[in-house]
């Protein structure tokens, strides 16, 4: 209660107006079970009933750490990013609760006494305009130990407020956590914050699988005559980028090393432009972007946008529109099990397991995966999720033609096989701003995605924009 009081006394300055966005949506009522659960992951066998004794004795209050989960916007049941922030969260505290339940059995067979070792979790859905400084300062006057911010927008108001050095020193002197899913902080945004952990998702890479698994169903299934593919995006930023990016580098990749090079982009008529500009809001615009897209005329269509994959299959079905759809995020055909027979597959960030693995280092400080560095000289720890750590992946198809469901799922387990045996340096570029290998980089991801259209389709307009020598960072990914 102590310390409760004296974080309410460093964040007086946090309006009432703020507090009922908090009070009203928190908790851990959402619980989900299992069987709707959205997240694949793989629990870890360390967590022991002595590893759960061994991780409260460290704690003044002999507890474990509590988590919340926190949306940027949304709720933890959206079937996708949020659902699997949330899950990994549950994963943790339903194998704690298991191993209770089972050391609680032994105890009274032996005729001993038994005291639960339990997680303290909950979960808070601030709304739109939530992800926000003042939500902020109250969470962490909440007495909450480790907090998960789910989603990139949460990235800005975490910077504007770990600029002031109050807010970090309290941070520190509470020894608080803030795990960020699907940004990174820079050693000057951190600003001697010392417990943040940021997770980022190489979701290049699963789409570069994806592409080349595409690419082949469309040159080796003779049933298929449309060949064209296309792509649309809420915005022109890296976490719409890299899906995009690396899909077309998938195809590009397998139209140069293979005889047949049918495959081609679907853009407008005398452009090499992939639209970008669709929002992450289901208004007018977005509508205006799908619609435009569907008219392409393409076989199948790859959304990056949010909401946007509900919008587009409304819109296929209204329509009767023949096109497939490639997911991301989340393995999507589960979101929409009437319509699974669209899915080609899903450029999956397995977001579940990587909050579930870092939970696991923080409260319980297992690392299993050697992936988590001591952050005692106060810098930010930023971890790039790759296809070698399972943190992304392309999920299995679901397409209503058994023979194409095959044939892309023997090209997915193929080309997920040889991305991870190869040579890593050489694919460093898959996802980024680099369109191959040895070109150059672009300055945006527009650029880079308007010179592989161009590579593919054999094009050459010249209102490309100009390459940059610098390289952003391309890893974090789109809700």
């Amino acid at each position: 209660m102590k310390k409760f009081k004296s974080l309410l006394m460093a964040f007086a300055g946090v309006t009432a107006a703020t507090l009922p966005i908090v009070a009203a949506s928190c908790g851990n009522s959402g619980y989900i079970e299992k069987k709707d659960r959205v997240g694949v992951v793989t629990t870890d066998n360390k967590v022991t009933y002595e590893a759960l004794q061994t991780a409260a004795n460290k704690n003044k209050d002999k507890k474990l750490l509590s988590v919340k989960v926190v949306t940027d916007t949304g709720f933890v049941t959206d079937r996708s990013f949020n659902q699997s922030s949330w899950e990994g969260a549950l994963t943790l505290a339903d194998q704690i609760q298991e191993i209770n339940d089972k050391a609680k059995k032994a105890a009274q067979e032996a005729g001993k006494e038994f005291t639960p070792i339990e997680l303290d979790y909950s979960k808070l859905e601030p709304g739109k305009g939530g992800a926000n400084e003042n939500t902020l300062k109250t969470l962490v006057a909440s007495g909450t130990n480790v907090f998960i911010l789910s989603g990139f927008t949460w990235q800005s108001p975490l910077a504007s407020f770990l600029s002031d050095k109050n807010n970090v020193n309290t941070l520190n002197e509470n020894n608080i956590t803030l795990i960020g899913v699907d940004f990174a902080l820079s050693e000057k945004q951190a600003n001697g914050f010392k417990n943040f952990i940021g997770l980022t998702y190489n979701a290049g890479q699963a789409a570069y699988v994806v592409g080349q698994s595409v690419a082949e169903l469309y040159t080796t299934q003779s049933d298929i005559t449309n060949k064209k593919v296309a792509a649309f995006g809420g915005l022109d930023i890296p976490p719409v980028d890299t899906f995009i990016i690396g899909y077309l580098q998938g195809i590009l990749n397998y139209n140069t090393t293979n005889s047949k090079k049918d495959v081609q982009v679907a853009v407008p008529s005398g452009t090499h432009k992939v639209n970008l500009g669709a929002t992450f809001q289901p208004d007018q615009t977005m509508q205006g972007v799908v619609n435009e897209t569907i008219n392409l005329g393409s076989s199948s269509i790859m959304p990056v946008a949010g909401v946007a994959t509900s919008m587009l299959i409304d819109a296929l079905v209204s329509g009767n529109y023949p096109q497939t759809v490639i997911g991301v995020d989340t393995n999507q055909a589960n979101a929409f099990p009437t319509q699974a027979g669209r899915f080609i597959s899903s450029v999956t960030k397995n977001i579940t397991q990587s909050v579930y693995d870092t939970l696991l280092y923080v409260v319980l400080g297992i690392n299993d995966k050697g992936i988590y560095t001591n952050n005692a000289d106060g810098k930010p720890v930023n971890i790039s999720g790759t296809l070698q750590m399972d943190w992304v992946g392309a999920s299995q198809s679901t397409l209503s033609n058994t023979t194409h469901k095959d044939a892309m799922n023997a090209s997915i387990a193929k080309y997920t096989k040889a991305f991870k045996e190869g040579n890593q340096e050489d694919l460093a570029y898959i996802g980024s701003f680099k369109a191959t290998k040895d070109g150059q980089a672009y300055s945006e991801g527009s650029g880079t995605i308007a010179k592989l259209v161009d590579l593919i389709n054999g094009t050459n307009y010249s209102e490309q924009k100009t390459p940059s020598t610098d390289v952003p960072a391309t890893n974090n990914t789109q809700k």
